[in-house]
This record gives C-alpha cells, structure tokens and sequence, in this order.
C-alpha cells in the first residue's frame, strides 16, 4: 500500500513493502480462525533521516479499504506498549511523559 505524506515541507511515499514493520497484526488465531481487522505499524526514513510513524488499518471485510494513518512518535510508542512491546528511541523527556501516561492510565489525557 502507498500513500504521500508532507514531512519537513518535502513529500514522501510510504510505502509498505518498502518501509519497515514494527508490528505486524496477527492474521489467524490459534485454531485457525482469521482476524477481521487488524493494525499494522510501520517506520519510514525521510530523506532528511526523520522518522515518519504510520498504521495501516485493514480488514478483510470487502466494504471496508485499507487505511493510512500518520501518527506522532508518542502514539506509536503507546501503540507498541499495549502489546508489550516497549522501546527507548525516544528522548528522556518523552520516556518521561510516556511513563507518568502509563503510571496514571493512558486515558487520564482524555478527561482534560
């Protein structure tokens, strides 16, 4: 799946087959049963070397189209963490707020 995005006042194609996986949503359950919908997160490089996060929402549903969403560096991380995966690429101010965000419950934000 392709799409552009405006990164840094420069276009840029993510591109799944290009960019990297960072999770993959599992396709079948134990058993044998398929998943409906999914999300996928990727990693695109710019050619300025920033990074561009974004998931691809799928279903098998025919009526539904796969769909692209950029999202920042901080909500990638929430992603990945609430499937147990979690990473230290971010600065120590962002592993800050990530960890008082988990401590006091991701949906705390929401309220305000």
């Amino acid at each position: 799946m392709k799409a552009i995005c405006i990164e840094g006042g420069h276009e840029e194609e993510l591109h799944t087959e290009n960019d990297l996986c960072l999770f993959r949503s599992p396709r079948k359950m134990a058993g044998g049963q398929k998943f409906v919908v999914g999300k996928d997160l990727f990693l695109h490089k710019t050619k300025a070397g920033n990074d561009v996060y974004y998931l691809i929402k799928w279903s098998v549903r025919s009526r539904k189209k796969e769909e692209i969403i950029q999202v920042t560096p901080g909500m990638a991380e929430k992603f990945l963490t609430e499937r147990g995966i979690f990473c230290n690429t971010m600065s120590q101010e962002d592993q800050k707020a990530v960890a008082t965000m988990q401590r006091y419950g991701w949906g705390i934000l929401e309220e305000f």
